[in-house]
């Protein structure tokens, strides 16, 4: 064979053995390529699960620690409480594949532990005790137990990054023996050594994609591109801790997006999508490099801003915030309109902590979408101070209802014609354990905003309507008996209902029952209160307007309401007949009354010169201290008894 002929068979069984390589190298780096895919998913899923985790047990913890503070009256944080538990036990199950099965029997037992006392926690708020939801949060076994948990959960996670690591150990092995492989092919094969590289060079953009995915996926917002909730927790305390080293002050902005739920169900949710991008567009626009702009959720942003110098360039920035989101943004060539509630919170001005920083800008954004929304508050502690106040004296409303603080004291109502006791008047008083007798101009309003006066009203409805029956059975007298109805009664749909039950349950005649309706409390609400009061008409209850004359409702609507007594206001009766302006008005309004064939009532009677007045005028009843106090209903009896048989009208109450 010559030498031409070993050659063509030397380069033949190069080019067989190149092609024998070749492929075999591809098919090797192929296997490689996949184990080493394999490794990184699995990767991703234990930082998943790593991060999910610690979420999870971050919001069991803060959501049993706001209840606790909050007080949790709507059982919102109850509820998100434990949503939150079954995704950590969801998490918990999906370790399994990763972690010894004893380590999570340890990890659930302390979280069962650890959950019974935060179960006890919502237990107690909402029995209303929530003095001792906050002692069960700071008590020695819960932190014990906490320890516990965050022990075991330690482990946990040690065992899962211990696992990741593995991943990753065995994802570098992957790599070395690829490349192991390729060098070999270049000594064999220096054609080969591209190929190699080229694999080589693929797989390592491929970890640089995936480590970046990772970090993006773990710290912004998918929808925005700008922090998300763990990222901003992150800054924020790391802001705080700054602010501690240098003494400078940083501010939290809370950011609530305007009519967000309107443009979603008008436009869309693409619309809404379009929408919180644009916002966060024009948010970090507006903050500083040094500052972080954060999507805590839905519609609700946040700028944790830091080396604040000068407290006004806070309210400029604010201030600006706003402004911005007044422009319009288009969609669907559609110029849509919104605007932004702002809270702002300086620290360590306004709070000395992290999570009480986070409760004061919260605070403030309540307060600016209170002011009527599109504009921004700064926390301002006397208001918080009588936030607080006010729910305090909620609370002892609620409290009191159910300890039975609540008294009825009568007043008379005097017939000017035949110089008797034509009825009474129930009013309500509270005797608070601490704070003495509460006048009612204070805590009816408290208990409006409460959406306490449905237990109210019934509470003086049903003891009145008892009370007028025992005078009646005991041979006292069968007074009739008026009690005053707020206007957001109204609103309960069997409202009638329960007035007719109550009235029917005490063994009460319906006539003797008088219901006091506020001017402003019904002329502002039409046909629907008309309704209503005629059904109450139809049953014999009489109907009465209290203190007339001081609405500003149309006359109009006076003869379309079946009422029966007009009483005129106190305010037009203290300068009789002295008085000319009030002297008219009072004069008008008994003149009205008779032409209507209505009662005339006045109330705030006290003396003989009021009481002449009134009398020649034609009046037709009066009420007032110059013939008795409001008293309880023992006090009225004997009063009552002691005018039995007298003219009334010479007795005075001193």
């Amino acid at each position: 064979m010559d030498s031409s002929r070993k050659s063509e068979l030397a380069i033949f069984a190069a080019i067989l053995l190149s092609v024998a390589v070749f492929i075999g190298v591809h098919y090797r780096l192929s296997a490689l390529q996949d184990s080493m895919q394999h490794s990184i998913d699995q990767s991703l899923k234990l930082a998943n699960l790593h991060n999910d985790i610690r979420y999870y047990d971050e919001v069991l913890t803060m959501t049993a620690q706001v209840a606790a503070h909050s007080g949790d009256l709507q059982g919102v944080w109850r509820q998100r409480h434990a949503f939150t538990s079954k995704l950590i036990n969801n998490a918990l199950r999906r370790a399994e594949t990763y972690v010894a099965r004893d380590t999570l029997s340890k990890l659930r037992s302390a979280n069962r532990e650890l959950l019974a006392i935060e179960d006890l926690v919502f237990a107690a708020l909402n029995s209303g005790a929530r003095s001792k939801a906050i002692s069960l949060l700071n008590s020695a076994t819960y932190a014990e137990r906490k320890q516990t948990y965050i022990a075991t959960h330690n482990k946990l996670q040690n065992l899962l990054n211990a696992s990741a690591l593995a991943n990753r150990s065995a994802g570098e092995q992957t790599r070395r023996q690829s490349q192991r492989l390729s060098l070999a092919a270049v000594i064999l094969l220096a054609s080969l050594w591209a190929i190699v590289l080229s694999f080589a060079a693929r797989w390592r953009r491929h970890m640089v994609d995936s480590n970046t995915e990772l970090t993006e996926l773990a710290h912004y917002d998918n929808l925005t591109g700008v922090a998300n909730r763990t990222l901003f927790n992150q800054r924020l305390a790391e802001a705080v801790a700054n602010s501690d080293r240098t003494g400078i002050s940083l501010a939290l902005i809370i950011i609530d997006v305007d009519k967000f739920k309107d443009i979603n169900d008008t436009h869309g949710h693409m619309a809404g999508d379009e929408l919180l991008k644009t916002v966060a567009t024009r948010l970090k626009a507006r903050a500083r490099s040094t500052d972080t702009v954060a999507r805590l959720g839905g519609d609700e942003f946040a700028i944790v801003a830091t080396q604040i110098n000068n407290p006004m360039d806070v309210n400029t920035l604010a201030n600006d915030v706003v402004h911005d989101a007044l422009e319009r943004f288009e969609f669907d060539n559609k110029q849509i309109g919104t605007g932004h509630s702002v809270g702002v919170a300086l620290y360590p001005d306004d709070a000395d902590d992290v999570e009480s920083l986070m409760q004061k800008a919260d605070f403030a954004l309540y307060q600016a979408k209170s002011a009527g929304r599109s504009t921004y508050r700064l926390f301002d502690q006397r208001l918080e101070d009588q936030v607080q106040s006010r729910k305090r004296v909620q609370d002892d409303l609620l409290q009191g209802l159910q300890e039975d603080q609540f008294e009825l004291h009568y007043q008379p109502l005097i017939d000017l014609e035949t110089s008797g006791v034509r009825g009474v008047e129930a009013l309500l008083r509270w005797n608070h354990p601490i704070r003495g007798q509460v006048p009612p101009n204070e805590f009816i309003p408290l208990a409006e905003e409460a959406g306490l006066m449905d237990e109210l009203g019934d509470w003086v409805l049903r003891h009145a309507c008892r009370q007028q029956v025992a005078w009646r059975d005991t041979g006292l007298a069968d007074l009739r008996v008026g009690i005053n109805l707020s206007s957001i009664q109204f609103q309960n749909p069997e409202l009638v209902a329960n007035i007719k039950q109550v009235v029917c349950d005490s063994g009460m005649s319906p006539g003797k029952l008088a219901l006091e309706i506020t001017e402003t409390g019904i002329m502002d609400k039409g046909d629907t209160v008309i309704e209503l009061l005629k059904e109450l008409n139809d049953f014999g209850i009489t109907l009465a307007i209290d203190d007339f004359g001081t609405g500003y409702s149309s006359l109009a609507y006076l003869k379309h309401f079946p009422v029966h007594v007009l009483k005129i206001d106190k305010s037009f009766v203290d300068d009789l007949p002295h008085n000319h302006a009030d002297a008219a008005i009072a004069r008008t309004i008994i003149s009205m009354a008779r032409s209507l064939r209505l009662r005339a009532v006045a109330e705030g009677v006290e003396n003989d010169e009021q009481l002449a007045f009134l009398r020649a005028e034609g009046c037709d009843y009066v009420q007032g201290y110059y013939f008795a106090k409001p008293q309880g209903a023992n006090d009225f009896a004997q009063w009552y008894l002691a005018q039995n048989g007298s003219n009334v009208l010479s007795f005075k109450n001193r």
